[in-house]
């Protein structure tokens, strides 16, 4: 009888260290919802282009890396803005643990010009600058730091 309370006192402490262990780990990074989501991302490659670049679609093989500085500033407007559209007409960002720089609170509807400054955390990848027209509710973008191997 007490090798039983003994057997069921350790799979009841099991299983409390189990829940509480699953409920403290770290969760993915949140969902798009709107506004301008920037990925930082770098890869290193044999023969990398001449310039950084931003992309509308993930680039295979890159590594998120955290920190990077982002920021923008909106240009001209292409009609009303979206119903979820924030008002904000620049921002000025980190990226996070995920590589992730949300700034949900822009103006959408319009062409931004939006950079992201690699130089403190990968001096050889220095910046990039780009323009991108950004639908109703916003878009997703790969800021891209090519390395030479």
């Amino acid at each position: 009888m007490t090798i039983r309370n003994i057997s069921r006192a350790r799979i009841v402490l099991c299983l409390f260290l189990v829940i509480a262990f699953s409920a403290s780990c770290a969760e993915g990074p949140p969902a798009f919802v709107k506004g301008i989501r920037i990925l930082t991302l770098y890869d290193v490659v044999d023969h990398p282009p001449p310039v950084n670049i931003m992309l509308i679609g993930p680039p295979p093989n890159a590594v998120i890396v955290k920190g990077i500085q982002t920021f923008g500033t909106m240009g001209i407007t292409f009609g009303a803005a979206s119903p979820g559209s924030g008002g904000d007409f620049s921002f000025d960002n980190e990226s996070d643990r995920f590589g992730i720089s949300d700034n949900p609170d822009i103006r959408d509807n319009a062409e931004w010009s939006i950079h992201a400054n690699y130089f403190f955390i990968v001096p050889g990848c220095g910046s990039v600058t780009r323009s991108f027209g950004i639908p109703p509710g916003g878009t997703q973008l790969y800021s891209v730091c090519y390395l030479g191997a």
